[in-house]
């Protein structure tokens, strides 16, 4: 398997840790520029010693360590990252970093992956994590460019997330398609995503004159599409009445609801018989 891509990351502060279930998190800063998402983990090592042999250890975790690389961190983004305050109001608005702890809060990112020539995308959330940049430096351009790209770092924490007892660091899931292991690390930040819409009849032959009625489960969502194969924005067609399939077309189509990311895009290829 090799690794070939970071494309999203995103980080959500917790506002509150019920008893054996998920923390609750506020609203969250994605990171769609990052360089390096790197985990390690600290594990115990207490063996047993028996018959002149380790008879058994454990090794299990009982912490580790996120370092996190990315091209940029806005102001707003470190003031949701890591504590620092907002003063005055614009145009006069600056910041101040106290001495006060950084929030802690869950973080999420996604790594692209080929494996036997196929392109998967491994989806992964850290529960819990307080993230610090212990260093901020500056340098002349002098004859090359020196490029500032932040690392923060900071523990992952282990959270109890059900009944069972155990405390849970890290969780992940591989996806064939970026769009469904954006959705899955989004829903766990607590960013909504609409429902990619559903077409019925479902993609194939159809009779010239049928039509095709799009819907999403997503309450209050609009869909928009096109049927020339180019990717649907807010300002393609609005659906509102069944699409009738004359020749052979490709719908494509997305919902959109506001304080809701966008959908993943449908294609529904239609021939004519």
């Amino acid at each position: 398997m090799a690794r070939v891509g970071l494309p999203y990351s995103v980080f959500a502060p917790i506002t509150s840790e019920p008893e054996a279930a998920p923390p609750v998190y506020g609203t969250a800063v994605p990171f769609n520029h990052p360089i390096e998402a790197n985990i390690s983990y600290e594990r115990a090592d207490n063996p047993l010693y028996g018959g002149d042999t380790i008879a058994e250890n454990d090794n299990s975790i009982v912490g580790g360590e996120l370092s996190f690389n990315h091209t940029h961190l806005t102001p707003a983004d470190k003031a949701a990252m890591l504590g620092h305050e907002k003063m005055g109001e614009a145009p006069d608005e600056y910041y101040v970093e106290s001495g006060e702890p950084s929030p802690a809060g869950g973080f999420g990112y996604i790594t692209a992956e080929i494996e036997g020539g196929v392109r998967k995308y491994t989806a992964f959330w850290i529960y819990k994590t307080q993230l610090n940049m212990t260093e901020d430096n500056a340098t002349t351009k002098a004859d090359s460019i020196e490029w500032q790209t932040p690392t923060v770092s900071g523990p992952i924490m282990g959270v109890f997330v059900d009944t069972t007892g155990k405390a849970r660091f890290r969780a992940y899931q591989v996806f064939s398609a970026y769009a469904d292991a954006k959705a899955w690390v989004d829903e766990r930040a607590g960013i909504l995503t609409a429902a990619t819409p559903t077409a019925t009849p479902a993609a194939g032959a159809v009779t010239s004159g049928d039509t095709v009625v799009l819907a999403t489960t997503t309450v209050g969502a609009e869909i928009y599409y096109t049927t020339n194969g180019t990717t649907p924005t807010a300002s393609s067609t609005q659906y509102s009445t069944p699409i009738a399939v004359d020749a052979a077309m490709t719908i494509k189509a997305i919902a959109i609801k506001a304080g809701m990311n966008n959908s993943a895009v449908l294609t529904a290829a239609y021939t004519v018989t």
